[in-house]
């Protein structure tokens, strides 16, 4: 029971710090924020606790071809709220991540392949971002049940997920585990609130977020064996942390 409270209480935490830091620092940060492993980490620590580290060093594997596939919604959203609104954005985000995964399933990889994709890409979505005019105000009054649908959402997608991974397999667990999950309970209540400025800002962080993700990936694939739960998840944590945040200082001063 102890156990079943902390993976649902762990990421709506994470998600009402990403959206406060949202409101506080604007949408880069915040979705910089989101974009860390709020849920593909602590969903794969708890498959690793469940299901043993190897299981969840080769779930991680995949899981850089499933942060691609994320980079995919993110720039598929952003081009698509230039001309639509949040509902048919977030349909075209979705499609393009269920159809760049199912690719990536089908072609062989090595985890050096995977990790430079997982690097490589989310970069270069970034440069590929459109530039929509205007400015974003993020202290907007927001209706009060906004939040809390947002964090009870997240909770319940991470309880999904660690009960799906023994299902379908480490492959498609791993890339479950980077399944855009907050993007799409963020993004699309960022569209509706501030716009599409405000929603391409956010998906800007998230992607910086994705970088920070592949290399807590990469030391999760790579050390989890060998480093053990505790010391693996701690340091894949701090690299996720600092990749990010160095990233974002640097994005802030170019602005």
């Amino acid at each position: 029971m102890i156990f079943l409270l902390i993976k649902a209480c762990t990421t709506p935490a994470l998600i009402l710090g990403s959206s406060l830091a949202a409101r506080r620092w604007g949408p880069l940060v915040g979705g910089g924020l989101a974009g860390l492993p709020f849920i593909s980490g602590p969903a794969s620590l708890f498959i690793a606790i469940q299901y043993g580290t190897s299981f969840a060093s080769s779930a991680a594997s995949a899981s850089l071809l499933g942060a691609v596939a994320s980079c995919c919604y993110c720039l598929a959203y952003a081009h698509s709220a230039r001309r639509f609104g949040w509902a048919l954005s977030l349909s075209i985000a979705l499609a393009a991540f269920f159809a760049i995964a199912v690719l990536l399933t089908r072609l062989p990889y090595s985890l050096l392949a995977a990790g430079l994709l997982g690097i490589g890409v989310p970069a270069g979505c970034l440069r590929l971002l459109p530039n929509i005019p205007g400015k974003v105000d993020m202290h907007r009054v927001q209706p009060p049940w906004r939040l809390p649908v947002q964090m009870i959402l997240g909770g319940l997608s991470v309880l999904f997920l660690t009960e799906l991974a023994g299902i379908v397999g480490e492959q498609w667990s791993g890339i479950l585990l980077t399944f855009p999950i907050i993007s799409s309970i963020l993004t699309p209540f960022v569209h509706i609130s501030f716009g599409a400025r405000a929603a391409v800002l956010t998906i800007r962080g998230l992607l910086v977020g994705f970088i920070g993700t592949s290399c807590f990936i990469i030391i999760i694939a790579a050390g989890l064996e060998s480093l053990g739960v505790f010391a693996g998840y701690c340091l894949a944590s701090l690299g996720a942390v600092v990749t990010s945040f160095l990233i974002i200082f640097y994005l802030n001063r170019q602005h």
